[in-house]
């Protein structure tokens, strides 16, 4: 359910972005400058990302990404809300999202054994792989429907939300 929450908030995050960037600038520049900015700190991360979680609990690797993902959701939203938001703000949101993911991921994948046991790796490894591709499918669709009907803000408060129900996970 964690897994589920986390990376349907992601996805969701990610689509938001996008949108918001283009409904912000109308430029579809700054929207690829967006968008790719999560790419250049994510190499640089993910090269450690497995020695983090050698050596740190991974645990509080997965739980430190997560109170991070929430904050920049729950940012995010205020500034809309508040009339204050940027595409700057949206690019900074990018970069730091592009950082903590990659550290997440090797700790989320490596805490499947010690929650499950040998017995049931097969089993957890599947469901994983059910659980990325369930929210690669819905998230968007789910992100989509919020910014129609209750607006970027408020969608990204939920998006906020799905991180918190996430961390007790």
């Amino acid at each position: 359910i964690g897994s589920l929450m986390q990376m349907s908030s992601l996805q969701m995050q990610m689509l938001a972005r996008g949108y918001f960037v283009y409904e912000l600038t109308h430029s579809p520049s700054l929207l690829g400058v967006v968008m790719a900015a999560s790419a250049v700190p994510a190499l640089f991360v993910g090269l450690f990302a497995g020695v983090l979680a050698d050596r740190i609990e991974k645990k509080k690797i997965i739980q430190f990404t997560q109170i991070v993902s929430m904050l920049l959701a729950g940012s995010v939203a205020t500034l809309i809300v508040t009339g204050a938001i940027r595409w700057e703000y949206l690019l900074l949101a990018s970069i730091i999202q592009g950082a903590v993911m990659p550290a997440m991921m090797p700790s989320r994948q490596a805490i499947v054994p010690q929650l499950v046991g040998r017995e049931r790796i097969m089993n957890a490894v599947a469901l994983n792989s059910m659980v990325m591709s369930l929210s690669n499918l819905f998230a968007p669709v789910t992100v989509g429907w919020l910014i129609a009907n209750i607006g970027i803000g408020r969608a990204y408060y939920i998006i906020a939300a799905i991180n918190i129900g996430a961390l007790f996970f």
